[in-house]
Protein backbone atom coordinates (compact mmCIF):
# COMPACT_ATOMS: atom_id res chain seq x y z
CA UNK A 1 0.00 0.00 0.00
CA UNK A 2 2.67 2.44 1.24
CA UNK A 3 4.78 1.73 -2.50
CA UNK A 4 0.93 2.75 -4.28
CA UNK A 5 0.94 5.82 -2.18
CA UNK A 6 4.40 6.80 -3.43
CA UNK A 7 4.26 5.94 -7.00
CA UNK A 8 1.03 8.08 -7.12
CA UNK A 9 1.91 10.79 -5.50
CA UNK A 10 4.88 10.81 -7.70
CA UNK A 11 2.27 10.93 -10.73
CA UNK A 12 0.14 13.76 -9.31
CA UNK A 13 3.25 16.05 -8.81
CA UNK A 14 4.36 15.27 -12.43
CA UNK A 15 0.99 15.83 -14.01
CA UNK A 16 0.54 19.25 -11.68
CA UNK A 17 3.79 19.93 -13.67
CA UNK A 18 5.33 20.80 -9.58
CA UNK A 19 9.20 21.56 -9.30
CA UNK A 20 11.02 18.01 -8.75
CA UNK A 21 11.97 16.97 -5.22
CA UNK A 22 15.41 17.99 -4.28
CA UNK A 23 15.34 21.10 -6.73
CA UNK A 24 15.72 24.23 -5.24
CA UNK A 25 14.97 27.78 -7.61
CA UNK A 26 17.56 29.52 -5.30
CA UNK A 27 20.35 27.80 -6.23
CA UNK A 28 19.65 27.99 -9.74
CA UNK A 29 19.05 31.47 -9.44
CA UNK A 30 22.00 31.91 -7.73
CA UNK A 31 23.88 30.20 -10.49
CA UNK A 32 22.28 31.41 -13.48
CA UNK A 33 23.04 35.09 -12.24
CA UNK A 34 26.39 34.55 -11.55
CA UNK A 35 27.38 34.34 -14.53
CA UNK A 36 28.58 37.27 -16.64
CA UNK A 37 26.19 39.41 -18.51
CA UNK A 38 22.96 38.20 -16.56
CA UNK A 39 21.32 40.79 -14.45
CA UNK A 40 18.72 38.42 -13.04
CA UNK A 41 16.68 35.39 -13.59
CA UNK A 42 12.56 35.57 -13.20
CA UNK A 43 9.21 33.96 -14.33
CA UNK A 44 11.36 30.60 -13.75
CA UNK A 45 9.51 27.36 -13.79
CA UNK A 46 11.19 24.01 -13.12
CA UNK A 47 8.89 20.68 -13.79
CA UNK A 48 9.57 17.26 -14.68
CA UNK A 49 8.40 15.53 -17.69
CA UNK A 50 8.13 11.20 -16.81
CA UNK A 51 10.71 9.43 -14.64
CA UNK A 52 13.48 11.19 -15.26
CA UNK A 53 13.53 14.33 -17.72
CA UNK A 54 13.78 17.80 -15.82
CA UNK A 55 12.29 20.84 -17.71
CA UNK A 56 13.31 24.29 -16.75
CA UNK A 57 11.75 28.13 -18.76
CA UNK A 58 12.75 31.25 -17.52
CA UNK A 59 13.46 34.67 -18.47
CA UNK A 60 17.11 36.26 -18.24
CA UNK A 61 17.47 40.14 -18.11
CA UNK A 62 20.65 40.84 -19.75
CA UNK A 63 22.82 43.80 -18.15
CA UNK A 64 23.29 45.26 -21.63
CA UNK A 65 21.86 45.06 -25.02
CA UNK A 66 23.95 42.63 -26.72
CA UNK A 67 24.11 41.22 -30.30
CA UNK A 68 22.20 37.87 -30.75
CA UNK A 69 24.92 36.19 -31.70
CA UNK A 70 26.33 36.73 -28.04
CA UNK A 71 23.20 36.75 -26.54
CA UNK A 72 23.40 32.60 -28.23
CA UNK A 73 26.83 32.22 -26.53
CA UNK A 74 25.35 33.05 -23.19
CA UNK A 75 22.30 30.99 -23.69
CA UNK A 76 24.35 27.96 -24.20
CA UNK A 77 25.99 28.58 -21.10
CA UNK A 78 23.07 28.84 -19.10
CA UNK A 79 21.96 25.74 -20.71
CA UNK A 80 25.63 23.77 -19.88
CA UNK A 81 25.31 24.92 -16.51
CA UNK A 82 21.58 23.96 -16.00
CA UNK A 83 22.28 20.34 -17.15
CA UNK A 84 25.74 19.91 -15.63
CA UNK A 85 24.58 21.10 -12.16
CA UNK A 86 21.33 20.60 -11.99
CA UNK A 87 20.58 17.92 -14.09
CA UNK A 88 17.71 19.84 -16.27
CA UNK A 89 17.91 17.98 -19.63
CA UNK A 90 15.65 20.45 -21.58
CA UNK A 91 15.96 24.50 -21.18
CA UNK A 92 13.48 27.21 -22.42
CA UNK A 93 15.04 30.85 -22.09
CA UNK A 94 13.76 33.70 -23.19
CA UNK A 95 16.91 36.36 -23.11
CA UNK A 96 15.58 39.71 -22.45
CA UNK A 97 16.78 43.36 -21.57
CA UNK A 98 14.95 45.54 -19.91
CA UNK A 99 12.10 43.54 -21.04
CA UNK A 100 10.31 42.76 -17.85
CA UNK A 101 10.33 45.49 -15.27
CA UNK A 102 9.50 44.50 -11.45
CA UNK A 103 9.14 40.80 -11.92
CA UNK A 104 10.67 38.20 -9.53
CA UNK A 105 11.97 34.52 -9.79
CA UNK A 106 8.65 33.15 -9.60
CA UNK A 107 5.37 35.19 -11.39
CA UNK A 108 2.52 35.20 -8.98
CA UNK A 109 -0.65 34.86 -11.17
CA UNK A 110 -2.92 34.32 -8.76
CA UNK A 111 -4.61 37.53 -8.34
CA UNK A 112 -5.46 37.28 -12.14
CA UNK A 113 -7.70 34.56 -11.12
CA UNK A 114 -9.77 36.07 -8.08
Amino acid sequence: MKESYEIFADTVQILMESTPKGVKLDEIYKSVKSLPGIRNLHHAHVWQFGERQINFKGHIDLNKDIPISESEKLRQEVESLLRDKFGIQHVMIQMEYEGCPGTGLIRDTRSQFI
